[in-house]
Order: structure tokens, then C-alpha cells, then sequence
């Protein structure tokens, strides 16, 4: 520190930055230096200032839940409104920190921002501004306990998002809460306003029906509560790795699930997402789900590429990954398609 302090006297500026981007507060918060913090500040330190990644002091102090660190920075005049950082890759401090605690509970960590103004909802996305989960979503998606949840709640935290997010794993709370089938929480959340047909993000979404029907357990009592309240059964598969309702279910091997589906008008053939998806037959074959390709079958569904024995494409995925017995099934039920088709062919002639 004696080294800081002479260079800080020589002229050295305390507004720099060092090799990697970063801005020298953002440093000294980092490596909890407090003593340096301070004197960074004393001699004209931004506080708030932007490091190339676009991190700021109070992000580091956010991901390590550092209140010390924290209160320096909001005493010096650290920004919580965020209106000046749209567009960065960063959230909110409020979601910083859920993004990184270890346990997500009401802490002073927590309660020493908000009640300095930090806002539960982040600034409105603009165009081509990259936007992660809300602090709500992030809350619901990492089980937060109930009681924290609900503060955010009653702070004003949206249960709508105005645009969902394209970012990897993007959820709305609603379908963040559906993933984990938790329907005590998708019952407030709808009661507070949250839509139930949210559309899947791009990438790896999932609407709320759609994530509770690929969970490994689904929750039946959750996936009736949607189905009742409106949810569509036949809502597309996000764009990259997303699937519907029934594909979900089908890769599961979830059979009670898929009948309820089938009975709710379920498509059983809808398209698979664009790019990484799969047919509920491709899925269930890829999976291994044996009793599922066989009710799959009985039920007249088809693979992506039927190609010459009629399952190309899930007798491929099913010996890719070592699934003999189903790719077995799938090659035998070609086969006997075709001779009965051909049979009936030679009756028509």
C-alpha cells in the first residue's frame, strides 16, 4: 500500500485501468482491498466506472456478496438504478448476487441494496441489447426459499417479462417455476397476472407446459392446472434444442403423460425444433424408452427421416447411443410396414 499511495501522490492515475480492461476500483473490490478501494476514490476513482468487459466495482462486490466492499462503494456514490447500463452483459447488483450466492435467502447482503434503491426490475431491453433472466426468474430457477421469493414479490417484481430473452436458458418466472413443478408458486404467479402461453425463448426455451412435461418427474397435478387454464398443447418447439409438450414426455418415457396429452390433442407428430430438435419418436428412441417407442408406434407416429426401412432416423439415434433392443423394435416394425404394404399394393393391382 505504501507503493499505492507514492504513485497515487506522483501523479499516477487513479481512474486507470490494468492489462485486462478492468477498471481499478473494480480491481481493489475484487481482491477485497478495501484500504485501496478508499484511496482510489479519494483521488478521483469513478466509481462507477465500465471495465471493457463491462463489469463495474459493484458487480464484484455483488458476486461475492461482500457487504463491506458494497457499502463503500454505495457510500461513494455507486449506481443502482442502472438506467446507464443497457446493452451490458451484466445484471442488475440484485442479480448479481442471486446469479453467485451460495444460499439464496434474505441476507443483509440482500436487504443492505434494496433498501438503497436497487431495483427488483432491470431497465427495459432495447434492440440488440443482450438481456439475461430477471432477479425473479433467477430466484425460481436456483430454488431460492419461498420466503425470499415472495419479497421480491411484493417489492414489484414483474411476473411478465416484456420480451423474452434469447440468451441461453431463458425462462419467464412462470416457466421457471413450471421446470421445477412447483404448483403452489405457478398458482401465484398466474393469480399475480403471469401468462401461462408464453412463448419458448430461442434458445433451449421451454414454455411452462413444455418444461413441465420434459421434467424427469413430472408433476401431473401441474401439467392438469395449465392444461385447464389454457395452455397450449401444441405451442412450437423453441428454434435451437427446444421441443414440444409431447416430445418432451415421449423422451422421458413418460406414458401416463403422453395418453393425457393424446387426450388433450396433442399432436403427436408436430415439427421438431429447427436446429437439435426431435420427434416425440426420436426422442423416446434416442432416450431408450422401449414401452414408449412401442405406444408410439401403436399410435401411428413418425420418426424425422423414414428413409428405406421406414425409421431411418431413430434407428440411428437409438444405435448411436447404444439403445440395441429399440432399434431392434424399430427396424422389425419397418419391416412389416413395408410387407404389408406391399401385400395391399399387390391386392390393388
Amino acid at each position: 500500500m505504501d507503493a499505492v499511495r507514492l504513485l497515487l501522490h506522483s501523479g499516477a492515475p487513479a481512474a486507470g485501468y490494468d492489462s485486462d480492461g478492468w477498471c481499478l476500483v473494480a480491481v481493489a473490490a475484487c481482491t477485497k482491498n478495501r484500504l485501496a478501494l478508499r484511496l482510489l476514490l479519494e483521488h478521483g476513482a469513478d466509481v462507477n466506472g465500465v471495465g471493457r468487459d463491462g463489469s463495474r466495482a459493484i458487480h464484484q462486490a455483488a458476486s461475492r456478496a461482500d457487504l463491506e466492499i458494497a457499502k463503500i462503494l454505495v457510500e461513494n456514490g455507486a449506481l443502482l438504478d442502472f438506467s446507464s447500463l443497457r446493452g451490458n452483459r451484466f445484471g442488475t447488483v440484485l442479480e448479481q448476487w442471486a446469479s453467485c450466492a451460495a444460499e439464496l435467502q434474505i441476507s443483509e447482503f440482500f436487504s443492505y441494496p434494496l433498501e438503497n434503491g436497487a431495483p427488483v426490475n432491470a431497465p427495459e431491453v432495447i434492440r440488440g441489447a443482450l438481456r439475461r433472466n430477471s432477479l425473479l426468474t433467477i430466484l425460481l430457477l436456483r430454488s431460492a426459499e419461498d420466503d425470499l421469493v415472495r419479497l421480491v414479490l411484493s417489492k414489484g417484481a414483474r411476473v411478465n417479462e416484456a420480451k423474452l430473452p434469447h440468451t441461453s436458458g431463458a425462462r419467464t418466472p412462470v416457466q421457471a417455476v413450471a421446470e421445477r413443478g412447483r404448483l403452489d408458486l405457478v398458482r401465484e404467479l398466474h393469480k399475480r397476472g403471469a401468462g401461462i402461453n408464453a412463448p419458448a425463448g430461442l434458445d433451449l426455451g421451454r414454455t411452462a407446459l413444455q418444461a413441465a412435461c420434459s421434467a424427469q418427474r413430472a408433476n401431473m397435478d401441474l401439467v392438469g392446472y395449465l392444461l385447464d387454464n389454457g395452455a397450449d398443447v401444441n405451442a412450437k418447439a423453441g428454434f435451437d434444442g427446444g421441443l414440444t409438450a409431447i416430445q418432451g414426455a415421449a423422451m422421458q418415457g413418460n406414458i401416463k403423460l403422453v395418453a393425457l396429452l393424446l387426450d388433450r390433442g396433442a399432436d403427436l407428430n408436430a415439427e421438431p425444433a429447427v436446429k437439435n430438435g426431435r420427434t416425440a419418436l426420436d426422442g423416446a428412441a434416442e432416450h431408450g424408452r422401449l414401452d414408449m417407442v412401442h405406444l408410439l408406434l401403436s399410435a401411428g407416429a413418425r420418426c424425422e427421416r423414414a428413409g428405406l426401412s421406414g425409421y431411418d432416423s431413430s434407428i440411428e439415434l437409438a444405435k448411436k447411443e447404444g439403445r440395441w433392443e429399440v432399434a431392434d423394435l424399430l427396424a422389425r416394425a419397418g419391416f412389416a410396414s413395408r410387407d404389408e404394404n406391399m401385400y395391399w399394393g399387390e391386392l390393388g393391382t
